[in-house]
């Protein structure tokens, strides 16, 4: 703001109720070193001070002719008032900066030589400066509460996250011997197996959450390792049968599997999926899983029969805490899945896609490069 002023000082209020000074500049080098050395002299705002009248009035204040009288009423000590001698002050501008009825501070002009406009058109610029400058300040005031919230907010899940798994482990510890004993009757057995099936629920939720955490600031972590994806799935899809015993789901691979991907994490992208499948479908109509070879790619798709999701809902589809309208809270889901299973899939660079239309039902498709490499590869 050189080009306004001589000079131009920002000084902001602290949680202590005093100014420091956050900026300043001048208009050459000279003046600028000169001017460096008052970042030790922020306004002072004692009982009945020039800085502390102007914060509480809100009132501009231009003085066309600054007089040794009024240096002497800002200095700080002898060395200040000697430093604003040397800087040899003529004209002065002192707006108050306001945002949203907070006051945050004051910004300063100063010219060396006598300023007759700094009580018309000169104080109409510095206040419209002030104006922009004050909420500027605040917007990034807000933005840096929001982010420590959302700090404070992903800590706390993490923290509870973490502790909840101990009680839970122990739960479902607990439900698995009562289910491995024989001398229990059948309504302790199946007292057991709804507490064993809430403890899973619970956890997979608590995972969500932790993953969901990570994604949000740092990414999900994938460690790459030889992989064959079409006996990987196969194996996963085995697991989700004995969990729904009931539905049928279905399993084919073609083509050359093999590729370098983290096993763990496709497990939860094929878990998501299916199950996402499973919950979305008619109970008497088939799931079909399958995988297959194309260049230096895997596919993995994911298919299901019934109402086909909405237009409305298709483009936020991958984003957190989106639930379809008939997922009931029996479901034990937070709406992370798909989220989650995206940016897994994103971490091993490949892409998601869904079709979905009321003739061909809908279809989770997953683009897997072998290696890391692949794609940069072939797009070079």
């Amino acid at each position: 703001m050189s080009h306004l002023a001589d000079y131009c000082m920002v000084d902001l209020l602290s949680d202590d109720g005093q100014l420091y000074r956050l900026e300043l500049t001048a208009r050459d080098a000279d003046r600028q070193a000169l001017l460096h050395h008052s970042m030790m002299y922020p306004p002072h705002l004692g009982n009945g001070g020039v800085m502390l009248q102007l914060l509480n009035t809100g009132v501009p204040l231009a003085e066309p002719d600054v007089t040794p009288e009024w240096l002497d009423s800002i200095a700080r000590n002898d060395e200040h008032r000697a430093l604003l001698e040397a800087l040899a002050l003529k004209s002065v501008i002192l707006v108050p900066l306001v945002a949203r009825d907070r006051k945050l501070g004051i910004i300063s002009f100063a010219w060396n030589r006598y300023r007759p406009t700094c009580t018309s058109t000169d104080l109409e610029v510095a206040r419209g400066v002030a104006d922009r400058a004050a909420m500027a300040l605040d917007n990034a005031r807000l933005y840096q509460e929001a982010q420590a919230a959302i700090q404070e907010r992903e800590d706390l899940v993490a923290i509870v996250s973490h502790d909840l798994r101990t009680p839970l482990n122990a739960i479902a510890l607990s439900a698995t011997t009562l289910l491995k004993r024989e001398d229990v009757d059948e309504r302790t057995t199946k007292a057991a197996q709804r507490i064993h099936s809430s403890a899973d629920r619970a956890s997979r939720m608590i995972r969500d959450l932790l993953d969901f955490n990570q994604a949000r600031m740092r990414g999900i972590p994938v460690h790459r390792e030889p992989l064959n994806l079409h006996e990987h799935v196969r194996r996963v899809v085995t697991e989700v049968r004995l969990a729904w015993p009931e539905r049928r789901i279905s399993f084919q691979a073609s083509g050359d599997g093999w590729g370098e991907w983290d096993g763990d994490r496709l497990a939860q992208v094929v878990t998501n999926l299916v199950g996402n499948a499973l919950q979305h479908s008619p109970r008497h109509t088939p799931v079909r899983v399958s995988t297959r070879s194309e260049g230096p790619d895997v596919l993995l798709e994911v298919h299901n029969e019934g109402n086909p999701i909405s237009p409305e809902v298709l483009p936020g589809l991958f984003e957190p805490y989106q639930r379809g309208p008939d997922a009931g809270a029996r479901q034990g889901s937070l709406g992370l899945g798909l989220f989650i299973t995206r940016q897994i899939v994103l971490g091993h660079g490949g892409s998601i896609d869904v079709s979905s239309t009321e003739e061909e039902g809908t279809t989770f498709t997953v683009r897997l490069p072998r290696r890391l490499g692949d794609q940069d590869q072939l797009m070079s």
